[in-house]
């Protein structure tokens, strides 16, 4: 009786979300690649309004977004690889980070958290 239980509730919770062959149960929800703050490399104060954050690896390309309320670029939703990021605003120095990596486990990407220093020309 306590098999078929166990059964039961497996077989509801992989309705729920995937699940794969070895058994493993992911959650169907997509995860950002790269979290990333640009602060002022003088002050250490936060900057967002006239950001631009591009992440590049090849021939991909995405603009990281920063969402309403919100200081924090996001972006490379569960696309692992490495990426060369480039943030620009106007009067700051561009500021190029270089091979940026970004691993997966069995379900999503693992998110790398960074904060990025740019400077005042």
């Amino acid at each position: 009786m306590m098999s078929r239980i166990f059964c039961l509730i497996f077989l509801l919770t992989c309705g729920l979300t995937s699940c794969k062959q070895d058994g493993i149960i992911c959650t169907e929800e997509a995860r950002a690649g790269l979290q990333l703050t640009v602060r002022s490399g003088i002050t250490g104060s936060i900057l967002s309004e006239g950001v631009s954050v591009f992440a590049v690896s090849g021939d991909f390309s995405e603009e990281l977004q920063r969402y309403t309320g919100d200081s924090v670029f996001v972006g490379l939703f569960e696309r692992p690889g490495t990426y060369e990021i480039t943030i620009t605003k106007e009067s700051y120095k561009q500021l190029i980070l270089d091979s940026i990596r970004i691993d997966a486990d069995e379900c999503h990407v693992i998110t790398v958290v960074k904060d990025a220093l740019i400077y005042p020309l």
